[in-house]
């Protein structure tokens, strides 16, 4: 067995995991005590109290030292990768961890080749940075799609944050539906390129489970663009055997981690006892049953609680937060249901008053007929995403951006420690107080340093470098030129 060191630490792709052979035979082990510390509070007070016999007692046959380190920060600083003495679970468990984060970061860096929802896609990924910050900026996929094949959600959770709807039905696996299946994949790898298209999923507002032959949908989607989209279900119980048949079938599969959302806390005790450490090495557990260990964004359900008992004065005993409202989409693309034979293009957004679930729509449209569905497509693509400022656009920036400048000449946007410079911009400082102000257009910015001498065409390229970094909320300019794109 070839046993992974530090040196290659930040190497590794996601691929490297899905071959046993490549890491230690205890490393799921070390996974699942994670797990154990991470999500039962009672288990991590015995584990301080007494390492070995907490662990025994879980069935956990490891060193307790490892977890140790990967629970204790102090631990964790003294025994840093690359350390001589930092031992070799650690190391790999690191080096695992690691190749997730970059999986995400490729996901996201994967943009479709049209050039239209290119461009628009890239500025989508720099308003997060500028709205939500650099954690959740590194998290958001910003996947290119996402299709539905139930309508409404058996699960009922109460913090659905898209407020799934009750479930209806699924769609009928038909002739008529794999040929619609087929070439919806085959329009995203046309569109997107293959490399974006494989990074699409198969839920939304619904588990996936819900749907009695969601693994035809995804041997399909495989069969077209050559990977296994993952999996995310709240179900995991209601469905263990068949969640243990699609874990099994991954191995032969271009798949990595799949996900279970566990909403009671029961669930992770049952998970723990029917699962093998091994079948879960590449699955997450999410606790959404504990606010603690799984803050909700205040959008869907949970903001819709929020309100309620703030109007009948009622404590709230979740963190919330109606100003910052945060999301779950994870989106910019597309967003399908095969039900209602619907097509939605979305991007994420706090949730607010408008938007009450997290994102926002900029068109919609129905097929009636496979042969509408890749027209369809390339028409909303050119008609739903704006990719140019107008002379009468509202620039409003994101709230708590700062502009201020460097000798007058460099125009600086700054939040959430990160900082970006535009050398070579004349009277900086006043051009900086107008971005502040956030509520002149174009031209009032243009006519404004136009009386200082400046060429209005200068100003202009200044404005859309900023455009294009996502700086500005576009919503307000969105809004302001039409309301959600119907596409016939």
């Amino acid at each position: 067995m070839t046993l992974a060191t530090s040196s290659n630490s930040t190497k590794q792709s996601w691929e490297f995991w899905r071959d046993p052979s490549h890491y230690h035979s205890e490393l799921p082990l070390l996974k699942r005590g994670l797990e154990r510390w991470v999500n039962d509070f009672h288990f991590r007070k015995n584990f301080e109290d007494n390492p070995q016999k907490s662990l025994k007692d879980r069935g956990l046959n490891i060193d307790p030292i490892s977890l140790q380190i990967l629970s204790d920060p102090e631990l964790a600083k003294q025994y840093s990768s690359g350390h001589s003495g930092t031992p070799v679970l650690v190391e790999q468990y690191r080096n695992f961890i690691n190749s997730k984060r970059s999986h995400c970061v490729e996901i996201r860096d994967s943009h479709p080749m049209h050039l239209r929802w290119n461009q628009w896609r890239k500025r989508m990924i720099g308003s997060t940075l500028w709205r939500d910050g650099p954690k959740k900026h590194s998290k958001l996929v910003h996947a290119p799609f996402s299709i539905e094949l139930t309508q409404g959600c058996t699960v009922g959770c109460w913090f659905c944050g898209v407020d799934a709807e009750k479930f209806q039905k699924p769609v009928e696996l038909t002739p008529y539906t794999e040929a619609v299946w087929r070439k919806l994949l085959e329009t995203f790898r046309s569109v997107c390129g293959i490399e974006s298209a494989q990074h699409g999923f198969c839920y939304w507002a619904t588990d996936p489970f819900d749907h009695p032959e969601y693994e035809w949908f995804l041997e399909e989607f495989h069969t077209i663009l050559g990977y296994w989209p993952q999996t995310t279900t709240a179900q995991v119980m209601k469905h263990a055997p068949r969640m243990r048949a699609l874990l099994e079938h991954t191995k032969n599969r271009n798949a990595f981690v799949q996900r279970c959302s566990m909403i009671r806390s029961g669930d992770f005790d049952a998970i723990h006892e029917y699962f093998s450490p091994e079948e879960l090495f590449l699955c997450e557990l999410i606790p959404q049953y504990d606010d603690r260990l799984s803050p909700k964004a205040t959008s869907g359900r949970v903001r819709d609680l929020v309100i309620q008992r703030n109007s009948s004065q009622k404590p709230i005993q979740i963190h919330h937060n109606l100003e910052f409202t945060g999301s779950i989409a994870c989106v910019s693309g597309f967003l399908i249901n095969l039900v209602q034979q619907s097509l939605k293009i979305i991007t994420p957004c706090n949730a607010s008053e408008r938007w009450p679930l997290g994102y926002r729509v900029l068109g919609e449209s129905n097929f009636s007929s496979v042969d509408d569905i890749d027209p369809l497509i390339h028409k909303m693509l050119d008609s739903c995403l704006n990719n140019t400022l107008c002379a009468d656009d509202a620039l409003i920036p994101y709230r708590g951006i700062v502009f201020s400048s460097k000798d007058d000449s460099t125009l600086i946007a700054t939040k959430n420690g990160y900082s970006l410079s535009l050398p070579g911009v004349s009277y900086a400082g006043e051009f900086a107080e107008y971005l502040q102000n956030g509520s002149l257009t174009v031209s009032e910015i243009c006519a404004k340093r136009s009386q200082r001498g400046v060429d209005s065409l200068y100003t202009s390229i200044t404005l859309n470098q900023l455009f294009d970094q996502g700086i500005f909320d576009e919503d307000h300019i969105d809004t302001a030129k039409k309301s959600i794109i119907i596409v016939n």
